[in-house]
């Protein structure tokens, strides 16, 4: 059950009540019609507060209770004479006949009274109540709604009425209106639109490199790109890829990292954070009904639908090589370009997923950019692009009286070890000579330089053994 709160005070309206006579029965015919019309509307075009125009018939009497907090004075619809007494709270229960709104307004002025609806159970009361709008002419109005996903016959409009002086208040509790929308959640089942084939690899001589989160991009309606179809085939060919640049100066296309680990991001991939949890699952906005909209990227990421053999140790199923989506399609650098639908997707990722780690000058606008590469010639190994050191043997070929840069992409701790002759590694300025074998996190790094100072041409071909360590829970 849920209330229509914040409601405004101002109330511009004609309604006058007659006064009342003795309070039993009988007075039905002192009572003037409770109905009036309503004196503003929400945002929503429904009327804030809304009297029915039926007469008045006769006081209703609770079919129980004393006004206990457990032992609720149990009503219905119907005209009720509230008798609240002096810095006590009483307690009235209102049974409702079907899904609905309703509204609790007194009858007339109720200076000093504060009646207040709280949600409640037979057994609990959340004391976290919502006071009813104290309106212009004195009278208060509560209105509460009881959706079709939860009524029942033992649904309650719970209220607390309390003032500091023992007082009586007449009161009215009717259904005014069809039940308000209970916001759900609407999940669209995204696949893949723009696939035509799999990416073309990077041109020899050129690496992936990130994206400066500074770059300035486009859409470029006319950038035609070659794929090869699934399976193999004749190359056939698309446009519409985002680039670096701006119409009048273009610059290179725009890649995102699909199976490969995007280091300013995660050290999973696209294609596997799913298997963590329902990380593929985004929430795209509300609709105007106030529904949540989701959309569920699995099959247009993945090509096992995101199923794991519970019965095998939770390994993923073996997907369909040859299904349309981005899994099946990345070129050699697990990468392929951006398109309308991918940039989208990336966008709805990183609203939901904020890049770790990032800049506080960096604009929200690029966050989308955190998982993002383009090819250009750079000389891999040097300061500004070391060398990723993979899991595994690393051949790191040292040129005579050179020294060549490396880095780890990851997080956590790694066992990294060298038996090459004549080989040298300073890690964060620490020479480590081979034979050694040296445990490390990879957060720590700031800087990992390989060479042959104390060798006879100083120069050679280094491995480098790199071994993830599974970090011990907390």
């Amino acid at each position: 059950m849920k209330m229509i709160k914040n409601l405004a005070l101002f109330l511009s309206m004609a309604f006058v009540f007659s006064a009342f006579s003795a309070c039993d029965s009988e007075t039905s015919s002192s009572v003037l019609n409770s109905g009036s019309s309503s004196s503003s509307s929400s945002n929503t075009g429904e009327e804030k507060y809304v009297y029915p125009t039926d007469n008045f018939t006769a006081w209703a009497t609770p079919a129980s209770g004393d006004g206990g907090e457990y032992s609720r004075f149990e009503c219905e619809q119907g005209y009720y004479q509230i008798n609240v007494p002096a810095n006590r709270e009483v307690f009235y229960s209102f049974s409702i006949p079907s899904a609905g709104q309703y509204a609790l307004y007194s009858l007339d002025s109720a200076a000093g009274v504060t009646a207040t609806r709280y949600d409640a159970t037979g057994h609990y009361i959340n004391y976290d109540g919502e006071e009813a709008d104290a309106l212009a002419n004195g009278t208060f109005y509560s209105r509460v709604n009881c959706s079709l996903k939860y009524y029942s016959a033992q649904w309650r409009a719970t209220y607390g009425f309390k003032a500091e002086t023992a007082t009586t208040v007449n009161v009215r509790f009717v259904w005014i209106a069809e039940p308000l929308h209970e916001p759900e959640t609407v999940v669209t089942n995204v696949t893949a639109k723009e696939i035509v084939g799999v990416a073309a690899d990077g041109k020899v001589g050129k690496t992936a490199i990130p994206v400066p989160y500074t770059s300035e991009y486009f859409f470029d309606k006319d950038c035609e790109l070659a794929f090869t179809p699934i399976g193999g085939g004749e190359p056939v060919y698309k446009k519409g890829f985002y680039r670096l640049g701006t119409p009048e100066k273009k610059g290179e296309v725009i890649y995102v990292a699909i199976t490969s680990a995007p280091e300013r991001m995660f050290d999973k991939t696209f294609a596997t954070i799913q298997y963590e949890g329902n990380n593929l699952l985004l929430p795209t906005g509300t609709a105007e009904n106030g529904d949540h909209l989701m959309n569920n990227y699995v099959d247009f990421i993945m090509n096992n639908g995101g199923l794991v053999d519970n019965e095998n140790g939770g390994e993923p199923v073996e997907g369909d090589s040859t299904k349309l989506c981005y899994q099946n399609v990345t070129n050699k650098d697990g990468m392929f370009p951006v398109n309308e639908e991918l940039y989208q997707f990336l966008n709805f990722y990183v609203k939901k997923n904020a890049p770790p780690m990032i800049e506080e000058s960096v604009s929200p606008a690029a966050y989308w950019l955190a998982p993002c590469y383009h090819y250009a010639e750079v000389d891999e190994g040097t300061k500004g692009y070391p060398i990723a050191l993979q899991t595994g043997d690393t051949s790191v070929i040292v040129e005579e009286n050179r020294y060549v840069y490396c880095t780890i992409k990851g997080t956590g701790s790694y066992v990294l070890s060298c038996n090459t002759t004549g080989a040298s590694v300073a890690i964060n300025g620490i020479a480590y000579n081979a034979p050694f074998t040296i445990t490390l996190k990879a957060e720590d790094i700031k800087e990992i330089i390989v060479g042959f100072p104390n060798a006879t041409p100083a120069s050679g071909t280094a491995i480098l053994t790199l071994t993830k360590v599974q970090d011990e829970a907390n």
